[in-house]
């Protein structure tokens, strides 16, 4: 008779536990909303001089392509004390993850789609570091990316930020596209054909020499502007 009264107390006992356990509340983070953005331009990489949209260059163009993604917002994480929900002193940044960058080429040599790269974050000492401003003409990441502007044809480049949305998933993900459109043309009858479309603020290179003479010192002298 002892027996069964002590397995029917350890009974309600694990009941009441359960039942407890039951009633946790559950304590999300609180959320505080900010900014996201992006932009983005080319430059010459060897001169630095700007590439703008929609502009004509000669075959062989070695460009930097640089952006400036912001994501701002903070998450204050919260825990349940005695069932109550308490700030835990944790802070979450919502933040830039990395870039993206893809390219359209419709081209006399390739076509498709294709990886351009990533830029990521850093630290001084080049570890991996997710910033709220992840620029890159700053030091602190692996950007610029870069690029040959090689074959006659247009290059449509899209880049994008990707976003750390913390504890309190704050929304959005990812920014916008940034969208960068450049054509090569040789100035014949048949890159004309190919290289179809807007032509607004187009500047040319003239190559007065074969691509590879004196190795690839055209590139670094080579004035940009016509």
């Amino acid at each position: 008779m002892k027996m069964l009264r002590l397995q029917i107390g350890l009974l309600v006992v694990m009941l009441g536990f359960t039942v407890a356990r039951a009633k946790t509340i559950e304590c999300p983070g609180i959320g505080v909303p900010g900014d996201t953005s992006i932009s983005a331009d080319a430059v010459d990489k060897y001169t630095n001089v700007a590439i703008t949209d929609l502009s004509t260059v000669a075959g062989w163009t070695f460009i930097n392509i640089h952006s400036r993604a912001v994501a701002t917002g903070l998450c204050y994480g919260q825990a349940e004390v005695e069932g109550a929900c308490l700030l835990t002193g944790m802070v979450y940044e919502r933040n830039v993850n990395h870039t993206s960058v893809y390219v359209d080429i419709v081209s006399t040599g390739l076509n498709g789609n294709y990886f351009v790269g990533n830029v990521y974050g850093m630290n001084p000492n080049y570890t991996t570091h997710d910033w709220q401003v992840l620029d890159t003409r700053n030091s602190d990441n692996t950007g610029p990316n870069s690029f040959f502007l090689s074959y006659p044809g247009s290059y449509q480049f899209h880049i994008k930020a990707y976003v750390n949305t913390t504890p309190c998933e704050l929304d959005p993900e990812e920014t916008e596209t940034v969208n960068l459109t450049f054509y090569v043309g040789d100035g014949d009858e048949e890159t004309a054909a190919v290289v179809n479309g807007p032509r607004r603020n187009t500047f040319f290179v003239r190559r007065n020499t074969p691509l590879f003479e004196n190795g690839v010192g055209w590139l670094k002298n080579q004035s940009t502007v016509l």
